[in-house]
């Protein structure tokens, strides 16, 4: 499943601050620290307002590693910057800063100056149904969720106050989001929603992103002194709002990749804030150096020069093009900012919700290109830029902020932010158990469906799994247990079979009693055992997009299975005979389980309504129950619960009951011959048979 959410629903998440309290937190809960791992991206976040970990950890924990695996990392550290006046001063808070006499990233010294706001550290969720994190409210495969405030002085387990720290008095929730996919396994979005908690208003506020990046390869070479922060170069790419990186001087061929933080968007007081959309609104640029560099001026010195960088852009001054290419030619330790605004003056309890996006790519040319920084070298880096953007987007697919007729998807008014590519609806299908066989019908809702970020019909075929006898005892269960027995697709186009659907469609649609479905398609399976739980599933597959990398995507294959068993259906044929199997029974046989009281006999050749009682030859009454076709659920024994409810629809052929081998007084048969009366309720009729059990 897929995270779908607006930045104007986390409107209603944010909490407000009890300030008094939180000078109880623990310093742990402070420096709360994870990693994102789902996709190839291993970057740091922690739950006040840093990325990266300034490589504290190194080498045991990655800062921002891609690929996953590789050691080569890209940033040391970043962080949320706000900027306004307040009372006729200037403040920022900075989340990061990295300069000459804190170098180390350390979140106690200066210019870090957000705190855990909850002292409840970071939060994790999952979309994802397999893993432990799962929550429906998530919005990707792995979320991080975390709320701060720079309103505390004092932070727990540091020695005094954080230095040169003049409060907005704002509170901040963050998420961070990840995903596995294939075509998103490269970026994390950083969504954050920004309160004035003060009683005085923001004016000309501004939000940013601080960081400094680095690309090498840490095999290599270990990332401390300045011989390894100054190896990079890099630039901003206007159009995209985006700053960018890579490795002109270190181990470039170890290395060819990119890191860049791109601005995604911003909502405010019921406006979408993007360059281009609000006038006088922009996105700015700024670099300055670590220490000292020939090309960018020094680090701000205060929060008035601060606040000055946020609202200017480096590219502003007349040796602009000599300047661009110098910082794209030439390495250097640099740190980069990337800040928008002005927005909108924020009173108290006014609201700002952004999203910026760390995407890192791989080189998309030869060395030689990256290295001289062409652009067909930073072509997948463009690629990714787009796609975090489309992400970011979501149904608002052309990025103007307004839900047009063809983007309400849901018919509901919505714009959805954080909204991923998704495979198409699950067919509805239904399961028909017979004798030795199962059919299954299913329906073409499928092939309308339209993709949420491309638009697009962009359905491709069906592939149908199904488990095999004896599945449903494994510890994985049966979710994991399907397979894939076959695949129909659109014919002629040259994506997967090209077998078309001739073979399974049905010559008219058909629909069953009581179920207004009109089923299109019937797939059989033969010669299956009678008595064994089976799992059947028929999903719907898209046919990706190859031009924008995008994998093709198939709806849910483990978690909307059904399960059947087949058995013969129900009969009141004077000439059909009760069956019994096996038979004889042997109780040491684990055919229908692991223990006695997993153990099933089944009755076959029966009516639809009907009273079941099991004799001793000498006519004692053992037991007796009542079995119903429609509603048959497997009935009253241990193996049905411990194996046959794994699945929420689960399918019967009506003509058959499970019995569980144990008399009413909860006594097991011993090893003998014995009578079964089956009472047509309907008719009267009363036919039997015998069976044996052998201990």
């Amino acid at each position: 499943m897929r995270g779908i959410t607006s930045l104007k629903c986390l409107l209603l998440v944010v909490a407000c601050v009890s300030f008094s309290a939180l000078s109880q937190a623990s310093a742990q809960q402070f420096d709360d620290r994870k990693t994102t791992d789902v996709g190839l991206i291993r970057l740091g976040v922690t739950n006040y307002g840093v990325i990266g970990n300034g490589f504290r950890f190194f080498p045991q924990v990655p800062s921002c590693e891609y690929p996953k695996g590789s050691q080569i990392e890209h940033l040391f550290n970043g962080g949320l910057w706000v900027g306004a006046e307040q009372g006729g001063i200037t403040k920022v808070t900075t989340g990061a800063i990295v300069q000459t006499g804190n170098s180390t990233g350390n979140p106690n010294g200066a210019g870090y100056e957000f705190t855990d706001a909850a002292s409840r550290g970071l939060i994790q969720r999952s979309s994802l149904a397999e893993s432990p994190f799962f929550n429906p409210n998530a919005v990707s495969h792995q979320d991080f969720i975390a709320d701060f405030t720079d309103s505390i002085l004092f932070r727990p387990g540091a020695t005094g106050p954080i230095p040169e720290h003049n409060p907005l008095r704002i509170a901040v929730r963050a998420e961070h989001y990840a995903w596995n996919y294939e075509f998103a396994n490269f970026f994390v979005i950083l969504n954050y929603v920004i309160v004035n908690r003060s009683n005085d208003s923001l004016v000309l506020p501004h939000v940013g992103m601080f960081e400094n990046s680095i690309v090498r390869n840490t095999r290599l070479v270990a990332p401390q002194g300045t011989a390894f922060f100054n190896k990079a170069a890099g630039g901003y790419l206007d159009s995209l709002q985006a700053t960018y990186k890579f490795d002109l001087a270190g181990e470039p061929s170890e290395t060819q990749s990119y890191f860049s933080i791109k601005f995604l968007g911003a909502e405010c007081k019921g406006r979408l804030y993007r360059p281009g959309l609000v006038p006088g609104f922009r996105a700015n640029f700024q670099a300055w150096a670590f220490a000292t560099d020939p090309f960018v001026p020094a680090p701000p010195a205060d929060d008035f020069d601060r606040f000055n960088r946020m609202r200017t852009h480096l590219f502003d001054r007349p040796d602009s093009v000599q300047l661009r290419q110098a910082l794209r030619s030439q390495a250097g330790n640099r740190l980069e900012l990337l800040s928008v605004g002005p927005f909108p003056t924020l009173k108290p309890n006014d609201t700002i919700a952004i999203a910026f996006a760390v995407v890192v790519a791989r080189n998309a040319s030869t060395l030689a290109d990256y290295i001289d920084d062409k652009p067909e070298a930073r072509a997948t880096l463009l690629r990714n830029l787009d796609l975090a953007q489309r992400a970011f987007n979501g149904n608002d697919r052309n990025g103007n902020g307004i839900l047009e007729p063809d983007e309400d998807i849901n018919g509901d008014g919505r714009i959805r932010r954080f909204l991923l590519p998704s495979p198409p609806n699950a067919p509805r299908y239904r399961v028909v158990p017979e004798d030795r066989k199962v059919t299954i019908y299913w329906d073409k809702s499928a092939e309308t469906s339209i993709d949420p970020l491309s638009g697009a019909r962009d359905f491709e075929g069906y592939r149908i799994y199904r488990s095999n006898p004896g599945d449903d005892r494994n510890p994985n269960g049966l979710a994991l247990a399907l397979r894939r027995v076959a695949q129909f697709d659109q014919a002629g186009n040259g994506v997967g079979f090209d077998n078309g659907f001739d073979a399974i469609r049905l010559p008219t649609p058909i629909a069953f009693e009581g179920d207004p479905t009109q089923y299109f398609y019937k797939y059989e399976f033969n010669n299956l055992l009678n008595g064994w739980q089976y799992a059947f599933n028929v999903t719907a597959f898209d046919s990706g997009n190859g031009a924008i990398g995008l994998e093709s995507l198939e709806s849910a294959q483990t978690t909307n299975f059904t399960t059947a068993i087949p058995g013969k259906t129900p009969t009141e044929r004077k000439e059909d005979a009760i069956g019994v199997y096996p038979n004889p029974f042997y109780v040491r046989a684990a055919w229908s389980g692991g223990s006695p009281r997993e153990q099933k006999i089944y009755f076959t050749n029966l009516p639809p309504e009907c009273e079941i009682t099991i004799f001793t030859v000498a006519g004692d009454v053992i037991d007796r129950f009542t079995h119903r076709a429609r509603t048959y659920a497997g009935g009253d024994n241990r193996w049905n619960d411990l194996y046959g409810k794994q699945s929420e629809r689960r399918a019967f052929s009506g003509g058959e009951a499970a019995w569980n081998i144990f008399s009413q007084s909860d006594q097991a048969l011993s090893t003998g011959l014995y009578v079964v009366a089956v009472k047509n309720l309907r008719t009267g009729e009363v036919k039997t048979a015998r069976f044996a059990v052998v201990r």
